[in-house]
């Protein structure tokens, strides 16, 4: 599986795809910091108000829109160099094949947010000095734990649908993943289970505006469930898909 996971992540070197993984952070973050500049009087504190505004944006767009987008272009990059014809001749685990792409997609996911987390810091120390770890360590986990299980299914529609079909989920999942997250069934909407377990952790609602005491989103164990749910269903949608890309191979 090692050799698998090697072959893979070294499709990526040098490629677009790479580059936007690691590009987007500071676009976010850059946005973040400007829309501060929009921010009312004695909101919040700037630094606290960046962080929020960075990992909210990323949750809510980059996860949904970005993630599509990406797992579409990963699949055109694979097509145009065989489309996995080529792996029938060498005996090779299609298996194997269709989870390292699944797994290498989530590392470079992982690098992502951790870029971000890493500029937060950045700016929170040079901005105030004063780190909130714990949030951001927390903030980090549940971004990225809860939103792996899109991974298989957006390269799945991405064969099978293409790119088009693949960004229409995605722009769905962008419009109903806040609303969706304050809902009594979130855990049953993938594009929501990031977003609720972010709430009480930064002590904002899905769409960016500050909790009051007392709210029902500010329950953090919503976060134990949502990340439960989430790994349930990545390893339930990767063992279906890779089923399926199989038998869509080997046709």
């Amino acid at each position: 599986m090692v050799k698998y996971l090697e072959a893979e992540y070294l499709k990526y070197k040098r490629t677009s795809i790479k580059k936007i993984f690691f590009a987007l952070p500071f676009l976010v973050m850059l946005i973040a910091y400007a829309m501060r500049y929009f921010m009312p009087e004695g909101y919040m504190k700037i630094t606290d108000f960046i962080m929020i505004t960075a990992f909210n944006w990323w949750t809510v767009l980059f996860i949904p829109v970005g993630t599509s987008v990406l797992t579409a272009l990963a699949i055109i990059m694979e097509k145009k160099a065989g489309n996995y014809k080529i792996f029938l001749s060498k005996n090779l685990s299609l298996k194997k094949i269709w989870i390292s792409k699944i797994i290498v997609i989530c590392i470079f996911m992982f690098y992502s947010i951790i870029i971000l987390a890493s500029l937060v810091v950045l700016f929170e120390t040079l901005l105030d000095g004063q780190i909130k770890l714990k949030e951001i360590i927390s903030s980090v986990l549940v971004i990225w734990v809860g939103s792996i299980n899109l991974v298989p299914v957006y390269l799945f529609l991405s064969i099978y649908g293409g790119l088009i079909l693949n960004v229409m989920m995605g722009l769905i999942g962008f419009f109903i993943g806040a609303v969706m997250a304050v809902k009594s069934y979130w855990i049953f909407i993938p594009w929501s289970l990031s977003l609720r377990m972010l709430s009480p952790i930064l002590k904002v609602h899905p769409n960016g505006i500050p909790l009051k005491a007392n709210d029902f989103l500010l329950d953090t164990s919503v976060i134990k469930v949502g990340l439960f749910f989430s790994i349930m269903y990545f390893l339930v949608f990767t063992f279906i898909t890779s089923l399926w890309f199989k038998k869509e191979v080997m046709k």
